[in-house]
């Protein structure tokens, strides 16, 4: 997986959101793209909604992390997580 997402989207970062049953979504989608414009959803199945933020918006990060654990956690997102892709990962 990550060297598909390597030589697709180069070095970037992988956000992995775990859902709550009733989770809405477009507007956890509308956020991402709201803070990382680059960011395109990977896929959405079962409790898993992933992502790939590229790094030429790492600026918005901090404050998509802070919305989501201020807002979102409350309502859509029970946890998430974000690792980096870079050639290293892949080849180490």
């Amino acid at each position: 997986m990550l060297l598909f997402l390597l030589l697709r989207y180069g070095v970037g970062y992988h956000l992995t959101l775990v859902k709550k049953e009733n989770c809405n979504e477009n507007a956890v989608t509308s956020l991402i793209i709201n803070h990382v414009p680059s960011a395109q959803l990977l896929s959405s199945v079962g409790a898993e909604m992933e992502f790939v933020l590229s790094s030429e918006h790492s600026s918005g990060f901090e404050a998509l992390f802070q919305e989501i654990e201020s807002k979102y956690e409350k309502n859509y997102v029970i946890k998430f997580h974000i690792m980096i892709i870079t050639q290293r990962l892949w080849f180490h």
